[in-house]
């Protein structure tokens, strides 16, 4: 996907920032997919788009920058190919709109470009790792979430354990939360998502 090709998702596929208007993309629309190597292009952009925006009010740019300012496609490639992660996309007409992490009984990552939230695409992918997680007879899973997103994990019915810091590459320390959730062993609690 190109900026231009970028800047064609954003405008017709979520919404027109501008106007805050959706134009399309409901959530009988998303297609969730386990990811492949060549996704990470896709994932990188979203991940980046989505600290950039939507952490902005709060962390700092120095933490937002010490978070995604070295971030690269190769990472993500590395992440699915040798240390074992499973990766899903949402996919809104063809475009990547967010992503999910699962690696052991941890939930690494879920990330939605900016101008596709509130229409379902983040708990669709938390539940798809959490299926993933069932699959494997994975019963708690936990994770470490940003400032930003607790509130989402939270209606997730993931709880708060404590509240911790993050050290990312260069020292910078941000705040966060390690919470955790019981799944289901019948799944149905996330089923009726998917």
């Amino acid at each position: 996907m190109t900026l231009d090709d970028a800047a064609r998702f954003e405008r017709t596929v979520c919404f027109d920032w501008r106007r805050d208007t959706p134009l399309s993309g409901n959530q009988s629309s998303i297609a969730i997919r386990e990811a492949t190597l060549n996704d990470a292009d896709a994932i990188c952009r979203v991940h980046i788009a989505s600290v950039r925006v939507l952490c902005a009010l709060d962390y700092t740019p120095a933490q937002i920058e010490a978070w995604v300012g070295r971030n690269v496609p190769e990472n993500y490639r590395k992440a699915m190919q040798y240390k074992g992660e499973t990766m899903f996309v949402a996919e809104i007409q063809g475009a990547i709109a967010g992503f999910s992490s699962l690696h052991r009984r941890e939930v690494c990552a879920i990330y939605v470009h900016p101008a596709c939230t509130r229409r379902g695409v983040g708990t669709r992918l938390l539940n798809a790792v959490e299926q993933a997680a069932i699959a494997r007879g994975i019963h708690t899973l936990r994770l470490d979430a940003s400032v930003t997103a607790i509130p989402f994990y939270t209606a997730q019915g993931y709880a708060v354990v404590e509240r911790s810091r993050h050290t990312f590459w260069d020292g910078t320390a941000v705040p966060c939360a390690k919470m955790k959730k019981q799944l289901s062993s019948d799944g149905a609690a996330s089923a009726r998502f998917l």
